[in-house]
This record gives structure tokens, sequence and C-alpha cells, in this order.
């Protein structure tokens, strides 16, 4: 059932986020501006066989023109934990929270076993013996249905893959032994219930719902596995935010890794364009690669197995990076205290950039160098030609 009494306000709302005035949304409906003006001072409402233009004009869903509607209060649910106090009532607008015995409910008052008493509407509470009880506006939070500690489903033959992992679990990604992919996940009851899995185009996308503060610090419970059916895949958006672990046994066309936090990323399988950044203290162990573009934000560290292809890498902090190879030209820079250690690694042209104390060295260039280097900075090439 749809709620009227907000319709004005959102006619109006609406209307001015198109830009248009009454007399403009009036004339795409056929009717005049003083009809469009009583609507959103909710004098009188249009017929209902003009609501699905009404909808087309403004660019939205029914639902939208409606306001909350029964498919929100489905989807969406009352905080059942406020401070760490569990939902005891709620009444409109604000929700009693308590860890006290209830011993009975009066519309807007809770009376509790040990005489305590919490008025909703004028947010008072009288509180008698041990224990807490809070009175707070309600709060929505996405409704889960809880699936047990335990999923796995096949899918289609997929090319690409994208995880975005934000429930600090262990991340394991190969080929497997078919050629659809396959999910299997093992962990708490809210790591599955939560955890969402996409195909579409032959990509692969895997993420939890968002969560009001996070997801659970008990990683080592959270166990993801996919199995991609490729050996190598054309993309992968791989990125762990928090602490979680993630081990790469496949290879991709081109790849983008991130770490957000102190997460650990290893890869063994190459990747023709490599794309890797960290922000915080994580670290990645990477295998060979092409094309490479690495930055560290942070104090995390990288090390990179080989480079046949261009290379770049930038340090924002104390960060380290290793690599080795045949790279053909690098952009090396380093701002603060960062160290790179390229002294396995041959370029012909390199060009770098240190502010701060960092410290490169380079193995050998067969070029030249242009080089822009602070009092305390080091930089080193141990054969040059």
């Amino acid at each position: 059932m749809y709620d009227m009494s907000a319709f004005g306000r959102i006619i109006a709302e609406l209307r001015k986020k198109k830009g248009m005035t009454q007399e403009e949304l009036g004339g795409k409906l056929n009717i005049t501006a003083q009809a469009v003006s009583k609507w959103e001072n909710g004098v009188g409402y249009p017929d209902i066989s003009v609501m699905p233009r009404i909808a087309e004009v403004l660019d939205v869903d029914m639902d939208t023109l409606f306001g909350v509607t029964d498919k929100d209060d489905k989807r969406y649910v009352t905080a059942n934990l406020f401070d760490g106090l569990p939902l005891v009532h709620e009444n409109g607008r604000l929700a009693c929270y308590s860890d006290k015995e209830v011993k009975n409910v009066e519309d807007t008052v809770v009376h509790f076993a040990d005489g305590s008493v919490a008025d909703l509407s004028t947010r008072v509470v009288k509180n008698y013996g041990t224990g807490e009880c809070r009175i707070a506006e309600v709060e929505r939070v996405p409704k889960y249905e809880l699936r047990g500690n335990r999923f796995e489903n096949s899918y289609g033959v997929i090319e690409s893959l994208k995880i975005e992992q934000s429930f600090n679990a262990d991340v394991t990604v190969k080929k497997g032994d078919r050629e659809e992919a396959v999910v299997i996940a093992e962990g708490s009851e809210l790591f599955i219930a939560t955890l969402r899995v996409t195909v579409e185009n032959c990509k692969m996308r895997i993420y939890n719902e968002n969560l009001n503060g996070g997801g659970d610090s008990g990683y080592r419970q959270n166990k993801l596995k996919v199995y991609t059916g490729f050996d190598k895949g054309k993309t992968g958006e791989l990125s762990i935010n928090g602490c979680g672990n993630m081990e790469l046994d496949v290879g991709f066309d081109k790849c983008r890794l991130a770490i957000n936090g102190s997460g650990c990323i290893r890869s063994k399988r190459r990747t023709d364009g490599l794309t890797a950044s960290i922000n915080g203290s994580g670290d990645m162990e990477l295998a060979d690669s092409g094309e490479t573009n690495l930055q560290i934000n942070g104090s995390g560290d990288i090390g990179l197995t080989d480079v046949d292809g261009n290379f770049t890498a930038k340090i924002n902090g104390s960060g380290d990076i290793s690599a080795r190879g045949n790279a053909k030209d690098a952009v090396i820079t380093v701002n603060g205290s960062g160290d790179m250690d390229l002294k396995n690694m041959t370029v012909r042209v390199a060009k770098v950039n240190i502010s701060g104390a960092g410290d490169i060295v380079l193995g050998r260039v067969t070029d030249h160098t242009e080089e822009k280097l602070t009092k305390n900075s080091t930089f080193k090439v141990l054969q040059r030609g």
C-alpha cells in the first residue's frame, strides 16, 4: 500500500531536481500549473490514471513517486542492537533498547521487572537497579535471511572475476575441475547471509552487502573458495577491505588488485597487465607480469617475481617494493621514507623522483636515467649501458 501523506512533497522535490517549474511539469501532463501547486501543497491528488505519466516525466518508478513502500519494509528492519543493548520495543520513529527483563509493554511505554520505565512519547527513562536502557531514533538496516554456515552453488562459464571482500575472510581462487564456475563459502551465519554472487556477460561478481558497523572480526572461520573454470581469464578486479587473505592460482589478461587495510594477497600465475595498490599496511606477493603499475600509500609491502613490460612504481609513505626482471621503461617515485629494491631489474630508461628520505637501488639501465632527488634520498644504479 502506498503512503499518500508525503506525495505532494515528493512531487515537488522530484520536479525541482529535474529543474522544472510547476508550469513546465503541468505542460507535460496537459494540466495547469495551479493543479500541480495543489498537489504539492497537499490539496488533492491526481487521478490514478495520470500516475504512470507523472513517474515517466519525472524519470522515476512508481515506488519512488510514493516514497517508502512495502518493498522497502520487507528489505529493511530496525537495527536489533544499539550501544550493545538489544531491541525490546519500537513505536513510530523511536525504539527502546535494554538488557533488562521486560514486564509488559503499553503502546509507547515499556515497563521492566525491576520497576524501570521507558516512555517513548516523552523520551524519558526511569532506571532502577542494574542494567541499562536507551531510547533512540529508529535506524533501518538491511534484512538478511540466515542460511546456515555454508553456501555452495555452481554457475555458467565465466571469463572475468570481481571480488570485493570486506568480511575479513580467507579467499582462494583457482581453476577447479569443471568448466563452469563454482563458489563455496563457509563461516559465520552473517557472513553467509550477506554473501552475494552475480554473473552478467560472463563476468562473476562476489561481494558481501554493506553492514552497519562492518562485518565480524573472526575472519579465520570465514572461508571463500572460487573455482573459475579457467587458468587465465580476461579481467580480474580483486580487493580486500580489512585484514583478510587472498590466494590466486589463476592468471588474467588484465588484473587490478587492491588492499585497503592490513590484508594479504598472494598470486601464483602471470598477469599481462597488472595494477596493484595498498592503502595501509597490507602485503602482496605477486607472480610474473607484463605492463605493471604498483602503488603503496602507507607502510605496505609489495614483492613482484618478474616484469617484462613497462614498470611504474610509487610509494607515498614508508612502504617497500621489490621487483625483478627485464622491464622496458620505468617511472619510479618515492614520497617519504619508502624503499625500492630493484637490484635484479634491467630497464631501458628510468625516470626517478624521490622526495624525502627514500632509497632506491636499480640493477641496470641500458640507455639513460632522468633523476630528481632530494638531499636525504638515495638512488643507485649498479650497472649502466
